[in-house]
């Protein structure tokens, strides 16, 4: 899954695919950096839980709370401005420039690497389940960069949540166990196929005309 991800990304966005990897690799590092804050503090509650009065306990949960709030909002930081640098701000710069006849920087030409919104918020989602104890960080950089980049989803959404998404993709023994998840599959791509080709290809010409003489 991996492997045809990196290919169909590449095919369309060759450019792309290095910052597509660059900020799956930072969200990943920081989601251990921030799990690790959490299991400290879970040990050293386990370990104190009789000894440690109620102010020592508020103490270090307020310490774990802030050390993980400051490395959500660095990393955070991070991949939503380069979102809004790659996407929003030529736009914004040229607007501004037109108007008060400034002369901002623009940013033109600068790569815009596909499906950037959907893997850059994805990615956020999934760093805010590991803050909330949500979901466990994931120690494989490379299920994370599956999870960012997978291809079913890279162009045109939806958002996925990991929670949800990584456990039908690599739990493979859960999958072993259930094979009438395979025959559901099958009978749900057939259907989709259907649903292309018989129907909506066939209202596409109606609409095509309406859009293109819209007047």
């Amino acid at each position: 899954m991996l492997a045809s991800s990196v290919v169909f990304y590449a095919s369309y966005s060759l450019a792309g695919l290095p910052i597509l990897f660059a900020t799956s690799l930072a969200i990943w590092f920081f989601a251990i950096r921030i799990q690790a804050v959490s299991d400290a503090y879970e040990s050293w509650l386990k370990d104190n839980r009789k000894s440690a009065t109620k102010e020592e306990r508020k103490e270090r949960k307020g310490k774990a709370t802030r050390s993980k709030r400051l490395l959500v909002i660095a990393i955070v930081v991070v991949v939503v401005g380069n979102l809004a640098l790659c996407k929003y701000y030529t736009p914004f710069a040229l607007g501004i420039n037109n108007l008060m006849n400034w002369h901002l920087w623009t940013a033109e030409g600068i790569i815009v690497p596909l499906g950037i919104s959907y893997y850059s918020l994805q990615l956020v989602g999934y760093l805010l389940d590991v803050h909330r104890d949500i979901v466990k960080a994931e120690r494989n950089p490379l299920k994370v960069f599956l999870f960012s980049s997978l291809f079913l989803a890279i162009m045109q959404g939806p958002f996925n949540r990991y929670g949800d998404l990584m456990p039908q993709v690599c739990d493979e023994p859960k999958m072993r166990k259930r094979p009438v998840w395979k025959g559901r599959a099958l009978v749900r791509i057939l259907g989709g196929y259907l649903k292309k080709m018989c129907i909506a290809d066939q209202v596409a010409i109606l609409t095509a005309e309406i859009f293109g003489h819209y007047h």
